[in-house]
This record gives C-alpha cells, structure tokens and sequence, in this order.
C-alpha cells in the first residue's frame, strides 16, 4: 500500500500668541485608537478588503454600550465545552447567537467577541456544568434577559446582568472559585464491602472521616501530581484551596448521593477529579492518608482521576471587587438570584447526573480499576532533582513556523485571524527559545545510541539472510520523477465529502471520473475531523492510528515548488480531536511524530492531556535505502536523523499496559513522502482479538479498519496498482 499525509504620532499642537508670552505647548489627551489606527495604516500585509469595508460610510444609528456582568448557567451534556470552537457545539457559540438574534451585538462582534471585550471567568471542558458561570462582555444601556433566553436552548439560562466598572474582566477580576461534584455514596463503601448502589448508606462516621480527608488539601500545596501539564518546581503547580468538604448525603431513585465542595482561587486541568479520586482510594481501603502528602513532594505519583461526570462550577468569587466598588456598584454575590439557580440545577443538572450513573454506572465502572494503581512513584516518570533541565533535543529537520497563508489548514479546525496568527508564532519562537537554550539533548543522545547499537545487530542478520540487495546503486532519480507522475495523475480526481463501506469482496469504483479500489470490509469518512463527534456517536475503537500533519519546514519547501506537499495544522489545533470519546476503556492510541522538541513537548504535554491518555512507550522507525543503510547518517543533536518517532498512550485509568519501550521497525520509505509502513501485523498482539482499528489523517484504505481525513481515499487510485 502506498500513504502519505496531506499536505494544513504623538502630535504636538503649538498655539502662538499674539503677545510677546512665549508659546505653550498644549497638553493633548492621549487617545490609543488613534495611535492604533496610524499604526493599521502604515502596515503593508493588511487585507485591503477588510480595510475598505471598515472605512465604509456607517449610515446606521450607534448604540452606547456599557461593561455587565452576566450570571448564567448550562448543562454541559453534549457541549464540548464552554470555549468556543469553530463547527463545535459550545456554551458560548449558542449565547453569543442568542446575543445576535436579540439585537444585542452586532454581526462583527458575533464574528470577533473582542469587539465587546467578552469574557468568561472560568472555561469549563467537555460534558462539564455550570450553576453560576460569569461573562463580562459590552451591551447596549437596556438589556431584557428575557429575549435572551427566548433565543437560548433549555440547558442554557441567563440569571441576571448587571453594570460593572468600565475596566471590570470577569476572569482577572475574580479571586475565587467554587465547584461541586455529586456522586453515589457506595463510592465510599470499603473495596470488599458486598453492597449496591440501591442498599448502600453513608453513616455519620463516614462522613466525618470523608472531611479529615479533605482537610489535608487544604491551603497551599504544590499539586503536580494532580494534573498531566506540571512539573515541581514549575511555580504554577502550586493551588491555594479555600475550603474542601462533602456534604450531608441524600436519596434519588433509590440511589444515595452526596455532594463534595471546593473552593480555590483556581484549579489546573484534572485537579479536582484527583482530589477526589485519590479520597476515594484512601476510604475506601486501595492506600493510606500518608500518599496525600507525598503527592506534594518531587515524587511523580500513579494517582487515579475519578470521573468526569458529576462536576460542576458552582460558584464564582468577587469579593475584593465587591469590597472595592460595592458601594457604587452592584456588588457580585448574586443572592437575589438563589432561588432560579437551585430551580435550574434541580431541573437540568442535577436529574442528568443521576440518570446518567444509574443508567450508564460510570462511577461503579471507575471502582473496578482501583486496585490497578500502585499509588507509589510511577515507573514510566522520571522525577526531577534541583539540577534537572527539560530534556528536549534541538529542532532537527522538521520545524519551521508558519507563514500567515498557511492558515487554511487541510482540516478547518481553527480560522485563525491576523492577530492570532502573529500571538502563536510568537508564542511558537518562545518556546522553542526557551527549549534550544535549556536543552542538553542526552535523552535524544540516549535515543541515538540505542538506535544505532541495535540497527548494527539487525544488519548483520539482513546481510545472513540477503533481505536487502546490496549490489543496488541508485540516486533516486528514477522513484522520485513517479512519484512526481503520480502526483500529476491523481490530483486531477477529487474525492471528497464522501463516506462509506465496503463487505467481503473488494471492489473497483468510478467517482468522479476516477477509478478507486476499495478493499474488503473497509469504512471510510472523507470528511473534517470536527465532524467525528456526530458521526461515530457512542462507538468506541480499540486502536487508533494519528500521523498528524506536523509543521515541517521540509514540506513548506515542496508546497512552493511543486504539488507534492500537504496542508499542516497548528499543534494547539490537534487537542480538539475527540480521541476521550471515541477511544474505548482499554483502548491503544499510537501517533507518529516527528524528532521536533515543539511537537514532542505539545504532544506528551499538551495534546495528550486534552484527550485524556498518558504515554506509555515509544517505538523508533529506523529508514533506511535498498541497500539496507540508514538514510542518512546517525549524528549529534539537533542534526538530522534517519528516524522518526512513534508514540504510545493509554487512557489514564488503564495501568495495565502491555506495550514494550525500545522496539525498532526498520524499512525503506516510499518516495511519496511521509509515506509510513504499515502496522497492523505489529500492533495485533497489543489489541487483542477483533480489535476495531480506525486511522485519522488517513489517505488510504485497509480491510477491517475505518478510515478517516479529507483526502481519505487519495493513494486509492487505480493508477498506483497493477491488475493480476
């Protein structure tokens, strides 16, 4: 099979005096619009379209806005969260279209919400909640919240709005937050304990024992072993939680409930679910009290995540706001607006928790894989000491930033504007300053030397056993001009905005003018991956198979001078791939990288994270010519190497992984680029039997998989395979 991957002023003003008074100068006012529009004009990469439409004649009547704060709450089931996110299903795209069909915000705030300074002041992740969320954001001087939420779906409600100080930012101005997790009591039954969910009630010991627990959380602690992004002595690990404790437990459908509190001035990505999860481990018998205070140590602990159902941000903080202006202004506690609050939880949050445990039993799900964790220093952590730098190799022969034309990215997740465009590649160059310069490359050194030791072996078996021809002498030429022809043949055929499947034959078809081949029990989505969510629904895969299209200087090159390149996205873009959704308990994700510290980094750190999975193994893909020699030569970092890399991750639960570290897959790489070689015999054992397999960023097509990317059936053109 052959693959690849697609191309993602100050003016002074002198008064003379008819007088013999010396003249003055005038002190003029500083105005920064004025600074900021000379500075617009004098800028020669501005669309000269937009700039035109924004000097348009306006002919309409203005409207005086003012600075409100807004108190609204959400059920966040089937929201992918509260940020909004182009073509996903967010909190804040359904209020601002709430916003515009009232006449409340124009068409260009709508389209930039910077225009009217909006705000949220906590951003709650998928499938999260909210009682009493904040947004600051600019409106006209009368607002009616009633046709707001006459516009509003039933999950959203809009409590109240109130005027605040011109300078008011509802995330920098709040110096608290609350949240809440509701749970069934028999998550605290001890681990051997023969009760269900229906028998099981909390009594009063319990309960107090419970809050000694989550007493040892409280002030400041350093909580890096509470989420995937921190590392000890990273300043930002360390959270001041307020107040923390479980409150008296109570009975829907038979079924006990209780609901925790917490309080913090903020919390990081997974923290409050493994507070509680490692709670729950400690009453329940798995560890001891003493594992919570190692956690605030250097010690990179295995620490269980409970799960995310059940959390919501109840409450957000203002006290020193209130303290400030209260007295001038409406002060931000919301008391008036208690009583619609409770009504909203007890109508849309609190009945969707309950359902969804006693139906689906996630918690009880979750229960089973207690036992798992070891709860004492993870053996896949290396932990850090105070002469410990960020092993990150130099950018070898990958990175390169991009240019503002190659916004239009191959999969549409993120229309990045000018300004965000310059805002990530500055951010880009910083962090590959700060890893050129911290970097000492002795894991990549490790890496090579293990590389280079073990190819050695390999080929003195490939030459016993002739797998390679040694007598082959060629520059390439020769594979490089058809792959070019290749290239020339099927771009010419468009496939696109297609899906389907295929039974037990293979199968030969015409579309659009083009003949593809379709092998045997196959499924393919030609489609963009913010589409995946509404198509694959509640199924689940066992293996999943990511060759991203990185930023590579390489490929930028070849889209210049020829068609053979692809389209690449940004790694931030990556994160809102729904791999928590669709990957199964137990299931495998595998992705290939390339050797850039940036995407290694954003990758392990970042990307992971947001799809919920830890990384577990790391294999090397060793190219090498038909003669069997590496591609290139091996040499100290950042040179160029003849390898890539291959990651494995698991979901964070599953702590019973069985994939080695080390392996190395030798082969010689197509001349179509990126082309990598193929993995399912690799992988079977891995995955177990009938493993259901699906490849994003796919181009072709295999039997027993379902296949997915814009260009999912490119490499399926006939013109690539010979008839037998």
């Amino acid at each position: 099979m052959l693959r690849t991957y697609w191309k993602t002023a100050f003016k002074f003003v002198k008064q003379m005096s008819d007088t013999t008074v010396p003249a003055v100068k005038e002190k003029v006012k500083y105005d920064g619009r004025i600074k900021k529009r000379n500075w617009e004009e004098r800028r020669s990469d501005r669309n000269t379209h937009d700039e035109d439409l924004k000097r348009a004649k306006f002919d309409g009547i203005r409207i005086k806005r003012r600075k409100y704060a807004m108190l609204l709450g959400y059920s966040g089931v089937d929201y992918y969260g509260m940020q909004r996110n182009p073509k996903m299903k967010t909190i804040e795209e359904d209020l601002l279209s709430a916003l515009l069909k009232a006449d409340l915000i124009t068409e260009e705030a709508f389209s930039q919400v910077q225009t009217i300074q909006f705000q949220r002041a906590a951003r709650t992740d998928k499938g999260v909640s909210a009682a009493r969320q904040v947004v600051s954001l600019k409106l006209p001087e009368q607002v009616d919240i009633s046709l707001i939420n006459k516009e509003l779906p039933d999950p959203i409600k809009i409590f109240s709005v109130k005027r605040v100080t011109k300078g008011f930012n509802s995330k920098s101005s709040c110096d608290g937050r609350t949240y809440i997790y509701m749970l069934p009591t028999l998550s605290f039954a001890k681990f051997d304990a023969e009760v269900t969910p229906e028998t099981y009630r909390m009594d009063e010991a319990t309960l107090n024992q419970i809050n000694d627990i989550l007493k040892m959380f409280h002030g400041t602690k350093n909580f890096h072993n509470f989420t995937s992004r921190k590392k000890f002595r990273d300043p930002s690990a360390n959270r001041y939680i307020i107040s923390f404790e479980i409150e008296t437990p109570f009975v829907r459908k038979d079924v006990e409930f209780a609901v925790i509190k917490v309080k913090g001035q903020s919390f990081m990505l997974h923290q409050i679910r493994k507070m509680i999860g490692l709670t729950i481990a400690v009453i329940r018998g798995h560890t001891t009290s003493d594992k919570i205070t190692q956690s605030y140590t250097a010690d990179r602990l295995d620490l269980p995540m409970a799960p995310g159902l059940g959390l919501v941000l109840d409450q957000v903080h203002y006290d020193r706001y209130n303290t400030r202006y209260g007295k001038d202004h409406d002060t931000l506690d919301w008391m008036e607006c208690d009583e619609d609050v409770a009504a909203f939880k007890e109508k849309f949050i609190y009945p969707t928790i309950v359902d969804t445990e006693i139906n689906e039993k996630s918690m009880l799900t979750w229960l089973e894989t207690l036992p798992k964790h070891s709860f004492s220093v993870r053996a896949d952590e290396v932990c850090e000491d105070d002469d410990d730098k960020d092993d990150e190799e130099k950018d070898s022969d990958t990175e390169e930033f991009p240019d503002d034309k190659d916004v239009e990215n191959s999969n549409n997740i993120k229309v990045h504007n000018e300004k965000q465009v310059k805002n990530i590649k500055y951010n880009l160059k910083k962090k590959r300053k700060n890893i050129t310069s911290n970097s000492n490359f002795e894991e990549l050194k490790s890496e090579i030397d293990h590389i280079e030791k073990t190819y050695k072996l390999l080929f003195a078996e490939f030459e016993t056993n002739t797998i390679f021809n040694t007598i082959v002498n060629d520059d390439n030429r020769e594979a490089q001009t058809e792959a070019e022809n290749c290239y020339n043949e099927i771009d010419k055929y468009s496939f696109t905005n297609a899906h389907g499947s295929n039974g037990d034959q293979a199968l030969i078809r015409d579309v659009n003018g083009g003949s593809f081949l379709f092998p045997n029990t196959c499924r393919f989505f030609c489609k963009d991956i913010t589409e995946m969510s509404d198509t694959f629904h509640s199924e689940q895969f066992d293996l999943i198979l990511l060759d991203p299209p990185w930023w590579n200087k390489y490929i930028r090159r070849k889209r210049a001078r020829s068609n053979q390149g692809y389209q690449m996205m940004y790694n931030l873009d990556l994160g809102v791939i729904p791999i928590e959704k669709i990957l199964a308990p137990h299931g495998l994700v595998v992705v290939w990288c390339t050797n850039s510290p940036q995407h290694l980094k954003d990758l392990q750190e970042e990307i992971f994270p947001k799809w919920g999975i830890r990384s577990i193994a790391k294999w090397y893909w060793l190219k090498v010519t038909c003669n069997g020699d590496p591609i290139c030569s091996f040499s100290e970092p950042p040179g160029k190497q003849p390898f890539e890399q291959l990651l494995f991750a698991v979901p964070e639960t599953n702590v019973t992984h069985s994939v080695p570290h080390g392996k190395l897959v030798v082969s010689t790489p197509s001349a179509l680029h990126s082309h990598k070689p193929p993995l399912t015999d690799l992988l079977s054992s891995y995955v177990g039997n009938n493993p259901r397999c699906l490849e994003i960023f796919a181009r072709y097509l295999l039997p027993g998989w379902a296949s997915w990317g814009l260009e999912v059936a490119k490499l399926q053109h006939e013109y690539l395979y010979e008839r037998q």
